[in-house]
């Protein structure tokens, strides 16, 4: 049930999304062949809503700003983008639009099923930045048939999430 509240919860924050800018950070962490923590890597990024659709601009790497150089690149992608979305047409921008709302909802569903696709245990109880979260394990359920089609690479997966004990919310 925990899983399903920070996905409902998830899913929420996605529709608020749309109506800020915000900073979205992303750590990757690698694990050797005998489960040993490897190379540990952050890229962080602003987001913004642009014409309807999010629009992440990098702006650190590792906890370190970007070189001048990639700064430029970043906002070259973001210029081409507001180029490309001022000359559309109105037809041609709702036939986007609709087309990822389509795509939205097919993830929404996607991560609902997620909560039906693994067993879940708790591995214990930890502090990140600052907040009191609960660590549960998954593992792809047995005999787990998946109600939709790209649900199928879920049976490949481990892992390992942290839930804000407070919010509901992932961490």
């Amino acid at each position: 049930e925990l899983i399903r509240q920070a996905s409902r919860h998830d899913l929420a924050n996605e529709k608020k999304q749309r109506d800020y800018l915000y900073v979205k950070q992303e750590r990757t962490s690698r694990r050797n062949g005998k489960g040993e923590l490897g190379s540990v890597e952050s890229r962080t990024f602003d987001v913004m809503f642009l014409y309807g659709e999010p629009l992440e601009r990098l702006i650190a790497r590792n906890g370190r700003r970007l070189s001048d150089k990639e700064a430029a690149k970043e906002e070259e992608k973001v210029q081409k983008l507001m180029d490309k979305r001022k000359n559309e047409s109105e037809a041609d921008r709702q036939k986007r639009l609709h087309s990822q709302e389509k795509d939205r909802q097919e993830a929404r569903e996607f991560v609902l099923e997620i909560a039906d696709a693994f067993d879940f245990r708790l591995a214990g109880v930890e502090s990140m930045e600052g907040r009191e979260t609960y660590v549960i394990d998954a593992e792809p359920r047995p005999g787990y048939r998946p109600h939709r089609k790209q649900a199928h690479i879920l049976l490949k997966f481990r892992f390992r999430v942290w839930i804000d004990k407070a919010e509901r919310q992932w961490m």
